[in-house]
């Protein structure tokens, strides 16, 4: 009979045992991590460039030169445009497209020498009241030597050779013998060179951005002969 109870009792124990052992691995599962997506594929990305502009009717270089001349070739047109102009806009070939003129002689003196050579920083005070500048700041010394230098390497004219046009507006000290230029800044241009030939009587002539100038040789170097101001010749 003893054996009988404990019997039934150990199998009531197991019973109670494995259900235990039931219920934990049913709540073990619960606590499954579940596993990460996986990263989804970027969407490529389109770049649209946009249209570049077309050149408006000023930016486009012309073609074709008169009858009876030889275009300048790119070689040429690119030393034009960056050995001889655009070296010292404010103190070289640039102050020759600051006016226009049919021959060197009467072209605007005023304006061709207006930035001067060392512009307007080294002025003195006694300078500025010996012309009377007043409060402006704008004064630029021409030192007369210098104006002739420039005049003779561009133009193969000396200032006295020339119609003098301009050179009332500017004042003059015979204690410095310079010329000064009193009032708005003068501006230091750049140009742009867009195309060229030369004739048959030996003159180049080149247009640029701002007008056509016309050029010749003299003593293995360029000089002025006229400028036009406007894109037509």
């Amino acid at each position: 009979m003893c054996i009988r109870k404990k019997g039934a009792a150990m199998k009531r124990l197991c019973a109670i045992l494995l259900g235990l052992m039931m219920l934990a691995g049913l709540c073990a599962c619960g606590r499954r991590t579940s596993p990460a997506p996986a990263p989804k594929t970027p969407e490529p990305v389109t770049v649209i460039t946009p249209a570049q502009p077309t050149p408006s009717e000023a930016e486009v270089v012309p073609v074709s030169t008169p009858d009876g001349t030889t275009p300048l070739t790119a070689a040429e047109l690119d030393w034009f445009g960056r050995r001889f102009f655009n070296v010292v806009p404010g103190w070289g070939p640039n102050r020759f497209l600051a006016c226009a003129y049919d021959r060197p002689e009467d072209m605007d003196l005023a304006a061709v020498l207006a930035c001067g050579p060392e512009g307007s920083w080294n002025v003195t005070s006694q300078e500025r009241d010996m012309i009377a500048a007043g409060e402006t700041d704008n004064v630029v010394r021409i030192p007369l030597e210098q104006a002739q230098e420039l005049m003779l390497r561009y133009t193969g004219l000396a200032l006295s050779d020339t119609q003098g046009v301009g050179l009332d507006s500017l004042r003059y000290l015979s204690e410095y013998n310079a010329y000064y230029r009193v009032g708005s800044e003068a501006e230091a241009a750049y140009c742009r060179i867009l195309s060229g030939w030369h004739t048959a009587d030996g003159l180049t002539v080149l247009q640029y951005d701002g007008g056509t100038v016309t050029l010749r040789q003299l003593d293995g170097r360029w000089v002025f002969v006229s400028n036009v101001l406007g894109r037509s010749a």
